[in-house]
């Protein structure tokens, strides 16, 4: 992300693809979600988006993974002293204002106060931006491990042990209502932002960055392998979960190996795309986390115009892409010639 994976020492331009793939894969998410909501598919047709929506539904958690993966990466021993407060000003601070706005236009639009829906939305994670506040989590989480249990970063039992909980607590949410509303009761904040719903992301990323040159290597040289298992990650989840073909998420006990294969497959195809479109591949990288945290916030007006094309669905898809991505991009570049809106858009930009 623009604000969040920032190539801080060792710059992998695979990396900065693996970003752009993320980014694209959740705008796409939310264009079927837009679709879904307003077209009113049959039964046959949203089993069809169900399936196509749960194959991508790796794009947040990747991202999650991918943020992580750059701190070990770059920080192998300790992590600098101004590690907390930088990614405050570029992560949570942006978080903050572009939340105001979408707590005002949401309060304009429902009739709730403004005070209401900026306390349920972005305090308590109910929108789209929740993500960061599992990353803000994961970065109070580094503090900890890296001082005072650092080996746990590399340990693969540390991974095992992170998926295995991870697995049983999304299990319990996903499938037991009391645990759901002991939850409810006494975690204050969306339940999807829990750590405990996210910690195996937390270790394999920053197992795969302390590696991060094997697991290159092993892309690269094992790529059939790396098909297969995200091939096989699937039809797992498509057997042992009871579907729901309404309901897309990837607070999912079923799709946590799917999210990791898949993760590992994408860092290999972007390893193939390093020389492509360079200048675009490198706006579209850094303004990323604004994308992430703005395109939501226009995107039912888009739909509004490219919904016209939606019996054609290649067009209609990749039209809202790019008017998706030129919006965001073009609001981005217009706030970046004044220095303060670092603290909207991110740092990332401002390197351009």
């Amino acid at each position: 992300m623009g604000g969040i994976s920032m190539n801080i020492k060792t710059p992998k331009t695979e990396l900065n693809y693996l970003r752009i793939i993320f980014c694209l894969i959740i705008i796409t998410t939310h264009i079927l979600t837009e679709y879904t909501l307003n077209y009113q598919p049959d039964d046959k047709q949203i089993k069809v988006i169900y399936w196509i929506r749960m194959a991508i539904i790796f794009g947040t958690p990747g991202f999650i993974m991918l943020s992580q993966l750059l701190v070990t990466m770059n920080y192998k021993a300790a992590l600098p002293k101004n590690y907390l407060s930088s990614r405050f000003s570029f992560i949570v601070v942006p978080y903050l204002i572009i939340g105001l706005f979408y707590s005002l236009s949401e309060s304009q639009a429902n009739g709730h106060t403004y005070w209401h829906e900026f306390m349920f939305a972005v305090v308590s994670g109910n929108w789209h931006g929740y993500f960061v506040i599992v990353i803000v989590q994961f970065f109070l989480l580094n503090l900890i491990v890296y001082k005072y249990f650092p080996g746990l970063l590399g340990s693969k039992l540390a991974v095992v042990a992170a998926f295995a909980v991870n697995t049983a607590y999304l299990f319990a949410h996903n499938t037991i209502e009391p645990f759901r509303q002991f939850m409810a009761a006494y975690y204050p904040l969306s339940p999807d932002t829990f750590i405990l719903g996210w910690i195996s992301y937390y270790f394999i990323g920053s197992y795969i960055g302390l590696n991060y040159e094997r697991f290159l290597t092993f892309v690269k040289e094992h790529t059939t392998v790396v098909i297969i298992m995200a091939i096989a990650s699937y039809m797992l989840f498509i057997v042992i979960k009871q579907h729901d073909y309404w309901d897309v998420s990837s607070f999912n006990y079923a799709t946590i190996l799917f999210t990791a294969c898949m993760f590992l497959l994408m860092l290999r195809v972007s390893t193939t795309m390093t020389s492509f479109m360079p200048k675009t591949a490198a706006q579209i990288s850094a303004y990323s986390f604004f994308i992430y945290l703005f395109h939501p916030l226009i995107l039912d007006a888009v739909y509004n115009y490219t919904s016209r094309f939606q019996e054609h669905t290649i067009l209609f898809i990749s039209t809202s892409i790019i008017i998706v991505l030129g919006c965001c991009i073009g609001v981005g570049t217009l706030l970046r010639d004044f220095p303060i809106f670092k603290y909207v858009i991110g740092k990332q930009p401002y390197k351009l």
